[in-house]
């Protein structure tokens, strides 16, 4: 008897399971899988001098003597150089492998490119500031310009329709100051579950009707008129972003603001998120609780009745987070990987549970193992390109991870930085420092490319 309705429990997982393969468009047998092991495939659209200088230019950012000391380096050169010849050769270097260029016609023209190898435009503004870097408020009010500015050339790289949105990054501290950030991460870190809530539901009636901050007890009344305008202007970016049919991904950076970056995210879902998941957060992996933070953001947007969207990321900022909260941190590069994949496989499952397009999760990373263990999971669903599914690399950097993925059919997404030559210089050194791991796991994409090199030069003419 038990045999029997075992048996009849399968077949009813086969009558559920099959349908879910058709409207997918795809059966478990038609997914093609990626191959990350063909340079020739991986870097067909890549010249030769572009894999020699991406080869050279990774292998040095794995030196830790040069990534520290990468802005006292990068300034040198620039006074013993001279301005001009300095400029001219981090165009050829550094900024040409990172950096896409300035904006205006250099975001139209990545945008073109990345279409031509299947994958999606993600703005990434070197906008961003820190502790005693100065958040003034004409200093915030031409940040809000200038991504205003970004997001409307943003949207000239949604060549792929309502579904697959460009999308433009953006830090809460280039557009709140960051003493109402840490007062405000004060005041939720004290706070229970439900209070949180009442705050945020608080703060999004503040984006939308004005509502007074009075309430909001614990935060100095002059705090509470500077979160006012902040409450504005993200207000102004998060109406342009639906003028413009874009994502904005909300990026999380340190630990002592975070909470106040995720609070003001939710809020703002609750304004833009009805539809589709027009406003996304981050969530960042290597933080023990990054699990628990993606949870209470789902349970958030689902009692406020909106969509939900996140990016799960390494995380940028760990080499500082050592110093300033160790004990939020997880241990070793190992126990991020296995954290990291904890939280994708709990938001994947979620995603594709939920309704198609009304769910996102960017699944950012540059392990491999990590993305093939998100694939096998995808294909096992019989889905490559989900609609609540898509992943990113950095621009400049695994394209032996993003162009085979693109080429099986699979949502991917380019990070990538635009600014000025002075805008993006500290920009990239603080990358370059808080990336270093990544850096240094270049390794494979360099041996990829040096064997594409060693096949056009000394194999085919």
């Amino acid at each position: 008897m038990l045999s029997k309705l075992k048996l009849c429990n399968q077949i009813c997982k086969v009558q559920v399971f099959l349908p879910a393969c058709l409207n997918a468009g795809l059966s478990s047998s038609n997914g093609v899988a990626p191959n990350f092991d063909n340079s020739q495939q991986a870097f067909k659209s890549k010249s030769t001098f572009e894999l020699i200088r991406a080869c050279s230019i990774l292998a040095l950012c794995s030196k830790d003597i040069l990534v520290d000391n990468a802005l006292k380096l990068m300034r040198a050169g620039e006074i013993f150089l001279g301005k001009i010849i300095f400029t001219r050769l981090m165009e050829k270097t550094f900024y040409g492998q990172f950096v896409a260029g300035e904006t205006g016609p250099a975001v139209v023209k990545a945008a073109e490119k990345l279409k031509i190898q299947g994958l999606n435009l993600m703005v990434a503004p070197a906008l961003e500031s820190d502790l005693g870097e100065g958040t003034a408020s004409g200093l915030l009010d031409k940040n809000l310009t200038e991504y205003l500015q970004l997001a409307d050339l943003t949207s000239i790289g949604s060549f792929n329709g309502p579904t697959t949105p460009a999308c433009l990054q953006m830090k809460m501290t280039a557009l709140v100051p960051m003493e109402v950030l840490i007062q405000l991460t004060n005041i939720l870190n004290d706070s229970t579950g439900e209070k949180k809530l009442e705050i945020i539901s608080l703060l999004s009636k503040c984006m939308e009707d004005m509502v007074s901050l009075t309430t909001l007890k614990g935060l100095p009344k002059e705090l509470q008129e500077e979160l006012q305008s902040a409450c504005q202007r993200l207000k102004l970016l998060g109406s342009k972003g639906k003028e413009a049919k874009i994502r904005i991904m909300v990026d999380m950076e340190w630990t002592y603001v975070n909470p106040a970056c995720s609070a003001l995210a939710l809020a703002m879902m609750k304004i833009y998120n009805r539809i589709t998941p027009a406003i996304c957060s981050t969530v960042q992996c290597y933080l023990k609780g990054a699990l628990e933070t993606l949870e209470f953001e789902r349970l958030a947007a689902s009692r406020f009745g909106v969509c939900y969207g996140a990016k799960l990321v390494r995380g940028a900022y760990l080499e500082k987070e050592k110093q300033v909260a160790p004990h939020l941190v997880c241990n070793s590069y190992d126990d991020t990987s296995k954290n990291y994949e904890r939280v994708m496989m709990n938001a994947l499952k979620t995603a594709l549970q939920s309704q198609r397009g009304a769910h996102f999760i960017f699944v950012a990373t540059h392990n491999e193992a990590v993305i093939k263990t998100a694939i096998n999971f995808l294909r096992q669903q019989c889905t490559s390109k989900h609609p609540n599914v898509g992943f990113a690399q950095i621009y400049g950097m695994a394209e032996n991870i993003s162009l085979p993925l693109a080429q099986a059919n699979y949502l991917v997404y380019k990070s990538v930085a635009f600014g000025s030559l002075n805008q993006v210089i500290p920009y990239l050194a603080r990358r370059a420092a808080e990336n270093r791991a990544i850096m240094k796991g270049a390794r494979r994409e360099r041996e990829l490319m040096m064997s594409e090199i060693k096949r056009r030069l000394f194999y085919k003419i």
